[in-house]
């Protein structure tokens, strides 16, 4: 800055002693030039040098417009070559960095990319191409950053899977707003999944866990949800117990069934059907297969007994 400042004063020294003010004496002599012709000079440089380039430019349109002078170009041909010339001149989309997916496959986003309709990041649209990868299941959102001069990161965060359900014939990973996410196989599925089925059981999953919160003996004992006629759960436990619960005043529902004394029992005896549905009452029947033969219901005097 001081060495700056040094030439500054100097410059200001030279300009004071200038043959226009009144210390030109001591000074040598020196032919000083015009201080007004200068910026003239430079103004007529840049205005040719301006014409000029226009002028190349304008001669390189006409060609790419009319193949030489040949024929008239369509606008979408000029597009395309306009494109090519700018690949070549080095903006081309060369790499492609895909980072954050999981379960997404990179096929599915090139293709939702469209890499194949765009040579350069004049032709590329960044903006209809973040759409097109956020419509893919997995995606929850997704950013795309331009590298200059020939680089492009895609930035992917997926949707967190949160139940398995089994619809119909088809094992289906879902998130927890029911969403679909992919096709699945048992055991290949993600591990630590809701384990659900039943028409409507995808929107309603996330409902029935928060539900189940509050007792963790029962959502621990977990084994799948199952949805029945659209309307209501019905929970398969281990050791083959299921209860039934109602459409409406589940929560009631539940509490009512943990304060019944002999919950744990029928629990312990296993293979107990426990049916919440009527307000107020706790109906219990049993299933158990003994030598490959199903078994009547019994009562709940003898699932007692049996639990000792």
């Amino acid at each position: 800055m001081q060495q700056v400042g040094a030439f500054s004063g100097l410059f200001r020294s030279a300009r004071a002693a200038s043959p226009h003010s009144d210390d030109a004496g001591f000074l040598p002599d020196y032919d000083w030039p015009n201080e007004r012709a200068r910026p003239r000079r430079v103004s007529v440089a840049f205005r040719v040098t301006s014409i000029a380039i226009a002028g190349l430019v304008g001669i390189g349109l006409f060609w790419i417009l009319t193949q030489g002078g040949e024929q008239t170009r369509t606008m979408s041909s000029v597009s395309a070559e306009l494109d090519r010339v700018v690949g070549w001149s080095g903006f081309g989309i060369d790499q492609v960095t895909l980072k954050g997916h999981r379960f997404t496959p990179d096929g599915d986003v090139f293709d939702a990319l469209g890499l194949d309709k765009a040579r350069s990041v004049l032709s590329f649209d960044f903006a209809a191409a973040r759409r097109a990868v956020e419509e893919l299941s997995w995606v929850e959102r997704a950013s795309i950053t331009r590298v200059y001069p020939d680089q492009m990161i895609v930035e992917i965060t997926e949707r967190v899977p949160y139940a398995l359900w089994q619809h119909g014939k088809d094992l289906l990973i879902v998130d927890r707003e029911g969403r679909v996410l992919s096709a699945a196989e048992r055991h290949t599925a993600p591990s630590g999944l809701v384990q659900i089925a039943g028409e409507g059981a995808a929107k309603e999953a996330s409902a029935l866990m928060a539900l189940l919160s509050a007792h963790a003996d029962l959502s621990g004992a977990l084994q799948q949800a199952e949805r029945v006629a659209g309307r209501r759960w019905r929970l398969h436990l281990v050791d083959g117990n299921q209860i039934e619960l109602p459409a409406t005043g589940e929560a009631t529902a539940l509490v009512d069934l943990k304060a019944w004394p002999d919950f744990a029992a029928v629990l312990a005896a296993g293979h107990s059907v426990i049916d919440v549905r009527t307000s107020g009452r706790i109906a219990v029947r049993t299933l158990v297969k003994e030598a490959g033969t199903d078994v009547e219901p019994r009562s709940i005097r003898e699932l007692i007994m049996r639990a000792g």
